[in-house]
């Protein structure tokens, strides 16, 4: 059979309706409905997560006087300092690893916990410190 013979087939995300199953058109709405619902609960979630994240960052970064570009929303934060080839470097030996940038580096607290944000600016400020001096 070719595929303009085919029956359609209603796009609808798997497990909101069994195969075969002719659902009206306002049981696929309120499916989608309760799909787009889940999903934003999961998105808000992530986001929580991240802004929890970068506030302990943030925190102990003005904690300890370690200089942060401002930081408002996202994925990095960015720590200015001179030499961050060789500040990155250092940072691999604590198994932290981050971005040297022209002027900076860049870290991301999406990509680990809470508590190691907290230890990750302690990190930071101190291979800062040993590298420059």
């Amino acid at each position: 059979m070719s595929f303009w013979l085919q029956p359609p087939s209603p796009a609808v995300p798997a497990g909101l309706m069994e195969p075969g199953e002719l659902k009206s058109f306002w049981q696929m709405y309120t499916a989608m409905k309760k799909l787009l619902k889940k999903v934003n609960e999961e998105r808000d979630s992530f986001k929580g997560l991240l802004e929890e994240r970068a506030k302990t960052f943030v925190d102990e970064a003005e904690e300890i006087g370690l200089e942060i570009f401002p930081y408002r929303a996202g994925f990095f934060i960015t720590i200015p300092c001179e030499n961050p080839d060789e500040v990155a470097e250092e940072l691999t030996k604590d198994y932290l690893f981050l971005l040297p940038l022209g002027r900076g580096i860049r870290f991301a607290p999406c990509a680990v916990s809470a508590e190691k944000c907290k230890k990750s600016a302690r990190l930071i400020k101190q291979a800062i410190e040993k590298v420059n001096g």
